[in-house]
């Protein structure tokens, strides 16, 4: 793509591009995003809604940074599935 360029007119292309796509990346990955009630009650319509007594839980691509509270919602939960998601370190 600079090959037919001069180099100052390369170099804008550059930073342009990186000034353009940087931002949306960093806006991807700089939100906090739990488990909600919501997501968890969504999940469990094969029980009626209800999540006491739910013992399997899949919240694939929920973009799930943090898995808080379950313990409280969901006190038979057996299985926990959680692929696809951006969750940094699981225990303290």
């Amino acid at each position: 793509m600079c090959a037919d360029m001069g180099p100052s007119k390369c170099t804008n292309v550059i930073l342009r591009y990186y000034t353009v796509q940087m931002p949306l990346i960093i806006s991807i990955y700089s939100f906090i995003n739990s488990v909600t009630l919501e997501m968890v009650r969504k999940r469990a319509e094969h029980n009626e809604g209800e999540i006491r007594t739910l013992e399997e839980l899949a919240l694939h691509q929920e973009r799930i940074t943090r898995i808080e509270n379950l313990d409280k919602w969901c006190r038979e939960l057996k299985i926990l599935l959680l692929q696809n998601n951006l969750i940094p370190k699981i225990g303290k």
